[in-house]
């Protein structure tokens, strides 16, 4: 049952929140533009989503092979659109990570543990990208700090974790320490978090641009730079687990920043959110015809 409380209290936290938004008389009017969409904007911000998911589903699939679980691009799409669907049924990140590894253990029932591990050095690859996000967030947000300091703060940081969990890991679990050691030493390791690093750049500014296709589309016009600063904010707040997909939280979210660095209207902003966040659904709903479509029983393996 805590899962399912879980969802309902999400769910009635979504349903307060959007209720707040858009019940704002100066929100209200403003939504109506949204059946005033421009559909070459659309468009291009549809297809933009696909690519969104192509790369996503490339990156992991270097983790994949890294961690030693060779699996074909079209199973390793397939998967990626089937827990894009799980997000929007806000299972969690966790929940969509494991729709993931049940995915592949049905291909791969022997290699569960690798499987894992791909999951982990897919998260692991976006941390580079994400750091160089951060400063572009600090530089559009008009503070004032030294990029080279924080980008300086941000990889001892980030050093300073990994050694953080060694220790734990060798305290309380050696073996796995051992293993993981040995696996981050090889050179093929090494070489397979480089490429899924530099995949992270496409995977995450595509998915950026489904918003500004979205903004567009509305005849909002923001700066990218600002806007891409804006839209990463937006998601790192609709990750928190207070709603369903992230809705009301990541409207909020566009509403405040690009209100604050650019004089958007609340109601453009809102609107936005919500035709960028359709666009991505799209995409989630071809993952559930998909997950419609898998096979019951697990394949053996090859």
């Amino acid at each position: 049952m805590r899962p399912l409380t879980a969802w309902l209290l999400k769910a009635a936290c979504t349903a307060v929140l959007l209720t707040w938004l858009l019940t704002r008389a100066e929100v209200r009017g403003g939504l109506q533009s949204l059946g005033h969409l421009t559909p070459g904007w659309l468009l291009i911000g549809f297809l933009t989503a696909g690519v969104s998911q192509v790369f996503a589903a490339w990156r992991w699939q270097v983790c994949l092979r890294t961690a030693g679980v060779p699996l074909p691009f079209v199973s390793v799409f397939r998967f990626t659109l089937m827990s894009t669907a799980a997000g929007f049924l806000s299972i969690g990140t966790l929940g969509a990570d494991a729709v993931r590894v049940g995915l592949g253990v049905q291909r791969r029932p022997t290699q569960k543990t690798a499987l894992l591990g791909s999951i982990g050095l897919d998260h692991a690859s976006g941390i580079p990208a994400f750091n160089g996000m951060a400063l572009v967030v600090l530089s559009t947000a008009g503070l004032s700090f030294d990029a080279g300091s924080w980008t300086g703060v941000a990889v001892l940081g980030a050093i300073a974790g990994f050694i953080m969990i060694g220790l734990v890991l060798r305290r309380f679990r050696p073996g796995l320490h051992d293993r993981l050691r040995d696996f981050l030493l090889e050179r093929r390791t090494r070489a397979g978090l480089a490429k899924a690093a530099l995949l992270s750049v496409p995977v995450m500014l595509t998915h950026f641009a489904v918003f500004f296709c979205a903004a567009r589309a509305l005849g909002v016009k923001v700066p990218p730079v600002p806007f891409a600063a804006a839209a990463a904010t937006a998601d790192i707040a609709a990750a928190l687990p207070v709603t369903i997909a992230g809705l009301g939280v990541r409207e909020k979210a566009f509403e405040t920043l690009l209100g604050l660095w650019q004089g958007v209207p609340a109601a453009s902003a809102i609107a936005l959110s919500l035709a960028g966040l359709g666009l991505v659904l799209l995409w989630g709903l071809a993952g559930a015809i998909c997950f419609l479509a898998e096979p019951v029983k697990p394949v053996p393996p090859t």
